[in-house]
C-alpha cells in the first residue's frame, strides 16, 4: 500500500463525504472509500470521527444548518409574511426535491428506524430544518394574521406535509417537478384555512 502523507482537515473529509454520500448512497460507502477519496489512511478519517455513522450524522447536520441558513435568507428576503413563507418553501422545495441531497439520504441511510436514538437524531434534524418557518409563523400568529394551533400542532409541520402531498401528486399524476407556482397554490390554501 501507497504510504500517504497527505493532511486533511476535519471540513474537507465532511465534504467528500458528503459528495460520496449523495452519489452512491449511504450503504454504497465505506470508509475505506471517503479516505482513498481523500487521500488519507483510515486512521486520519477515525482520529477526527468514531464511526461512519458519526460522520454521516455531522454530514448531515452540517447540511442542515446550511438548508436553514438558506430558508432564512429567502424568508428575509420577503415583504409580507405570506411571501416569506412562500420563499422559505420554494428554497426548501428546491432542495429536498433533489435526490441528489444529503437530506434526501436520510431516508436511504436507517432514518426510517424505529430506535430512540435514531429517532431522535432524525426529529433534531427536522427541527433544526424548520426553524426558519416555524419562526416566521409564529409572528404571523402573533401578529394576528394567522389562527393560533394547540400547542403539540406545528403549522410549518402541516404546512411542508401539504407541500410534500401536492409536489407528489403533481409529479405522479402530471409528471410535473416542483416549481414555485406550487408552492404559492399550497401557501394559499394554507393561509385561506389559517386566516383569523
Amino acid at each position: 500500500m501507497e504510504q500517504r502523507s497527505v493532511r486533511v482537515g476535519k471540513e474537507k473529509i465532511m465534504e467528500t463525504a458528503e459528495v460520496l454520500f449523495t452519489e452512491r448512497g449511504y450503504k454504497a460507502v465505506s470508509i475505506r472509500d471517503i479516505a482513498d477519496a481523500c487521500q488519507v489512511t483510515n486512521a486520519a478519517l477515525y482520529y477526527h470521527f468514531d464511526s461512519k455513522e458519526e460522520l454521516f450524522e455531522q454530514v448531515l447536520d452540517a447540511h442542515t444548518r446550511k438548508l436553514a441558513e438558506r430558508m432564512q435568507a429567502a424568508a428575509d428576503r420577503g415583504d409580507t409574511t405570506k411571501n416569506k413563507v412562500t420563499a422559505i418553501l420554494i428554497e426548501y422545495g428546491q432542495i429536498t426535491a433533489d435526490h441528489r441531497s444529503p437530506m434526501f439520504l436520510m431516508s436511504h441511510a436507517g432514518y426510517k428506524s424505529q430506535d430512540d436514538k435514531t429517532r431522535a437524531a432524525a426529529a433534531r434534524l427536522v427541527k433544526m430544518m424548520m426553524a426558519p418557518l416555524e419562526d416566521v409563523l409564529a409572528c404571523a400568529i402573533a401578529g394576528g394574521e394567522l389562527r393560533s394551533l394547540r400547542r403539540s400542532y406545528s403549522p410549518a409541520a402541516m404546512l411542508v406535509g401539504m407541500l410534500t402531498g401536492f409536489y407528489r401528486h403533481q409529479r405522479q399524476c402530471f409528471d410535473q417537478g416542483f416549481t414555485p407556482e406550487l408552492v404559492e397554490q399550497v401557501v394559499d390554501v394554507f393561509w385561506q384555512g389559517m386566516a383569523l
